[in-house]
């Protein structure tokens, strides 16, 4: 198992005043007002509150990843390998999640503004046969697919404990809805990662203008047939790259004629 290895005061990053009182990422302690300089999220009491859980919090300081270990009274061995696989699982399937999704937004095309209104939620849950050797395989997906952004929100606020929900909230409304910017949740039990991708460089993009919109609807049609929850079982991160592939390999004709069946 990764860990972060024990600081020293001068080895943390800074500790800057902030005006957002939340609930101390160590002690829980309400109001606190120091945030970490690294990643301008998580936030302390004061040094000694970040020296102790510097165990936790350096496995992933500086990336866009949230975790909810806070709200525990310890993190015992086990939990703490959770939350490395969780890590390593999501830092994994970020980009092919983000490249899914794309394909998800080929089907809404022409609606309205709608990526303003709605975001990609992905979730994914523990298999059970947790391994830390294998972490591309300790998760299956149970939830992918875009909500509106007040049911989102709701989702959150249901579905999460208070402090890491408003930590999630604030990650998703400081990212500016736009035509083409698709905004993604991405999360597990333990760990949360909230970003967006412009679809405007999407990975249909990259082919040629006659075949991009083709290869877009069928890829969109692969996704809600199941091809990324399989792609997941499987572990394979290339899986939307292969059937792009195979799709471009093929005549427009054929293609067209695929997409009317």
């Amino acid at each position: 198992m990764l860990r972060a290895t024990s600081p020293t005061l001068a080895t943390l990053p800074l500790l800057l005043p902030t005006a957002v009182g939340v609930s101390c990422a160590f002690c829980s302690q309400p109001d606190a007002h120091s945030q970490c300089e690294l990643c301008n999220r998580v936030v302390y009491c004061n040094t000694e509150c970040q020296s102790l859980d510097w165990t936790r919090h350096g496995l992933y300081c500086g990336e866009n990843l949230v975790d909810n270990i806070h709200i525990l009274d310890s993190a015992p061995d086990h939990v703490l390998e959770q939350l490395d696989s969780s890590t390593r699982f999501l830092r994994a399937w970020r980009q092919a999640s983000a490249r899914w999704a794309c394909h998800a937004a080929e089907l809404t095309i022409g609606v309205d503004n709608f990526l303003e209104k709605h975001a990609f939620l992905v979730l994914f849950h523990s298999r059970g046969d947790f391994s830390p050797h294998e972490p591309l395989r300790n998760f299956e997906l149970t939830m992918a697919g875009f909500l509106g952004n007040e049911g989102l929100a709701k989702w959150i606020r249901v579905s999460q404990p208070v402090d890491n929900a408003d930590i999630i909230l604030r990650e998703f409304t400081a990212l500016s809805p736009s035509p083409t910017q698709l905004r993604i949740v991405m999360g597990t039990r333990r760990m949360w990662t909230i970003f967006a991708v412009d679809i405007a460089h999407g990975p249909h993009t990259t082919f040629e203008p006659s075949k991009a919109r083709i290869l877009g609807r069928l890829m969109a049609n692969d996704f809600y047939a199941g091809a990324f929850k399989t792609a997941v079982e499987a572990g394979n991160l290339d899986r939307d790259a292969e059937l792009l592939r195979e799709y471009n390999s093929q005549p427009i004709a054929t293609l067209k004629a695929r997409l009317a069946l």
